[in-house]
């Protein structure tokens, strides 16, 4: 017989439960961090991909007609991001452009505005559909001031001056310079 009945339950001790629920703590904080940069770095990138378009539809506007970079939401909720061409503003309006091979779709997280004429006023895409345009004049390459952009909240036009990006958390924001058409980050 056991004289000593120093029998234990078999559970845990509280310091063994608070070091698990510490630990627990730590892993889930690692990872809502990650998870959160992943985020920033979606933004970010869309930002830079959508400046090298700039720059490619700058480059055509320069060397050939009318280039049109077209931001079109689509109906799983990505927006898609093409280059076209144009001989025309007419062309234009009708939708009657060429695709070149330069496009990009971005996460249907990331949400994208433009900002034409007023940089208050930001049009954004919402629904499957909606269509904005920045387009370059041939020759020069700077912001086209007959950009449109049709959208369930309403239609118009303008000269773009700011492209938008976020995704709740983090911002990032391209600036087109009026009369020279350079592109910046804000």
């Amino acid at each position: 017989m056991d004289v000593n009945n120093n029998s234990k339950n078999g559970g845990f001790t509280l310091v063994e439960l608070l070091v698990v629920i510490a630990i627990m703590a730590v892993f889930t904080g690692a990872f809502a961090l990650s998870f959160r940069m992943v985020g920033s770095q979606r933004v970010s990138n869309a930002a830079s991909t959508t400046k090298q378009m700039v720059q490619v539809a700058q480059t055509y506007a320069k060397s050939k007609n009318l280039t049109i970079l077209v931001f079109k939401k689509m109906s799983d909720g990505s927006t898609s991001c093409r280059v076209c061409t144009a001989d025309s503003p007419v062309q234009v309006v009708n939708r009657n452009f060429a695709d070149t091979d330069k496009k990009t779709e971005f996460n249907k997280n990331i949400k994208i505005s433009v900002a034409y004429g007023d940089v208050s006023n930001y049009v954004e895409l919402k629904d499957p559909g909606d269509i904005i345009t920045v387009i370059f004049n041939k020759g020069i390459g700077k912001p086209y001031n007959l950009s449109y952009y049709e959208t369930s909240a309403g239609s118009g036009t303008g000269t773009p001056r700011r492209i938008k990006f976020t995704n709740g958390s983090k911002t990032a924001t391209l600036r087109i310079a009026q009369y020279t058409g350079a592109v910046s980050y804000e």
